[in-house]
């Protein structure tokens, strides 16, 4: 198992699906915490989980949304 699939696992369980947005944003340097936190209420109020982008190799053991 890769190390960063056993960190998420280890803290947020085995189900806990994962998603990116960096593939939507890019790197927006200081304004990626504020976007990324804004995101993240938005998908916790509505919930909704967004699609990883450009994501083209998945680890076969962590849920990712599509």
């Amino acid at each position: 198992m890769p190390p960063r699939t056993a960190q998420v696992f280890s803290v947020f369980g085995a189900n806990t699906p994962v998603s990116s947005i960096k593939g939507w944003i890019g790197h927006a340097l200081g304004a990626a915490g504020i976007m990324g936190a804004l995101i993240a209420e938005l998908a916790l109020r509505e919930q909704w989980m967004p699609g990883t982008q450009n994501c083209d190799r998945v680890d076969p053991e962590l849920t990712v949304a599509p």
